[in-house]
């Protein structure tokens, strides 16, 4: 699901150092700033989202409009926090990667390091072992095409 929020200059920023954190050397193209919001979601407890109701929503002004593509239950969770505070849920969004990025080096240990590159490795496998039997199939419609 792809949701489209307002965000400011300064959020692209933080995204792009929870991605060098996260993955150092890994560009926006590699590492989707949909796929790092995912990971501050699903990292995050909602017993703590008390926390993002103190945290100033915007330091600088909200310019850009920026899509996020997430699962589903990024969405739910992203809209329970909201209910459980009172806020829009873009609201949440913004100041949940101002938490994170404030938070980052203890947010994010270096465990999570480890498991989200074994992650993208394990998925990586998978999508190569898809692909190849793919292009098996795609073999075997051509050479059954080439008969007639």
């Amino acid at each position: 699901m792809q949701k489209t929020y307002i965000v400011a200059a300064s959020t692209v920023q933080r995204l792009d150092d929870i991605r060098q954190l996260l993955y150092p050397g890994a560009s926006v193209s590699e590492v989707k700033d949909s796929f790092i919001v995912g990971q501050i979601l699903d990292s995050f407890s909602l017993e703590n989202v008390s926390v993002l109701s103190d945290i100033p929503e915007f330091d600088d002004d909200p310019t850009m409009t920026k899509a996020f593509t997430l699962r589903q239950s990024c969405f739910k969770q992203l809209s329970c926090m909201a209910d459980k505070i009172g806020l829009s849920e873009p609201s949440v969004l913004r100041r949940l990667l101002v938490y994170a990025h404030e938070h980052r080096t203890s947010y994010f240990s270096a465990s999570t390091n480890v498991e989200g590159i074994e992650n993208l490795k394990k998925l990586l496998a998978i999508y190569e072992h898809q692909l190849d039997e793919a292009n098996q199939t795609l073999s075997q419609i051509k050479a059954a095409i080439a008969k007639y």
